[in-house]
């Protein structure tokens, strides 16, 4: 199936495609390497960029302390019921890394697929709102929420 203008998955997920081609320029950027407690340096699995495979029981070199995070959920509360056992497998795949995770994030839902996350963190800046990581996620659904993220 190519990828024309009339294609179905293409429409499906709300995409168009445009008529006038656009010429652009890119680069590929290499990923780095993870470097874990026993100095050891381990580069990601050609092609899917995968480090945990080589590194199931190793912890950082110079593990993260995450005092504040934030997870922003598009859509409602009942749309997430598998949030809570996903974030408690996020926090002890960091604390077996080495990590230190003093609690769940804060969750913001928000129901707007248009809301911008990039507005919510500033307005947490402008009330002086300290955020060491912040985690999206969104329902798989045709949504514009891919671009606002």
């Amino acid at each position: 199936m190519s990828l024309s203008r009339n294609n179905p998955v293409i429409s499906e997920f709300g995409f168009k495609i445009d008529s006038n081609a656009i010429e652009c320029s890119a680069s590929v950027i290499k990923p780095s390497s993870l470097e874990y407690g026993n100095r050891l340096q381990i580069q990601p699995s050609e092609p899917d960029v995968e480090w945990d495979r080589n590194s199931q029981n190793m912890t950082f070199f110079k593990p993260a302390t995450i005092n504040n995070w934030k997870l922003f959920a598009f859509g409602r509360p009942d749309e997430y019921e598998w949030l809570t056992n996903f974030l408690k497998d996020v926090v002890a795949v960091c604390m077996k890394r080495g990590m230190t995770v003093l609690h769940e994030p804060a969750i913001c839902f928000l129901r707007n697929e248009n809301a911008s996350v990039k507005t919510i963190l500033n307005e947490s800046k402008r009330l002086n709102v300290k955020t060491d990581f912040v985690l999206t996620t969104c329902k798989f659904e045709k949504s514009n929420t891919y671009t606002v993220i």
